[in-house]
């Protein structure tokens, strides 16, 4: 049997969420080669999963320091979300329940533009983007 060498790949950039979870969601893949070799990383049948973390995550990990830091602590993120389940959103309807979902909306929309361009400006990265957790 051969040994294979795995990665992981952010198929596009990342989507803010408008349902009022506050998350922003990663498009993700499994990737393998033959290992020892320099062939492409091919994808792994049936290893594709969209990945949510939280905004106020991603807030967090672009204020973390250098950018090896803040790249450090944006996959530790995705490595802490990668089995969770989604979350659970507010129901209220109240004036505060609505205000809260928004809120939560704005959030994701900007730290989805502001994670797009660490990765994209900042890093010079262009998806798809293979990496390690």
């Amino acid at each position: 049997m051969a040994t294979y060498e795995f990665r992981y790949k952010l198929q596009a950039a990342p989507e803010a969420r408008n349902d009022g979870s506050g998350m922003i969601a990663l498009d993700i893949f499994g990737v393998y080669r033959v290992a020892s070799t320099s062939d492409p990383f091919v994808e792994v049948p049936g290893r594709h999963k969209t990945v949510l973390i939280p905004a106020n995550g991603v807030v967090t990990a672009l204020a973390s320091g250098t950018n090896n830091q803040k790249t450090t602590a944006i996959k530790n993120l995705l490595a802490a979300n990668l089995f969770a389940t989604a979350p659970v959103v507010s129901e209220l309807w109240t004036q505060a329940g609505l205000q809260a979902y928004m809120d939560a909306n704005d959030l994701s929309t900007a730290q989805r533009a502001a994670l797009n361009t660490f990765i994209t400006v900042t890093l010079a990265q262009v998806y798809p983007i293979t990496f390690t957790l």
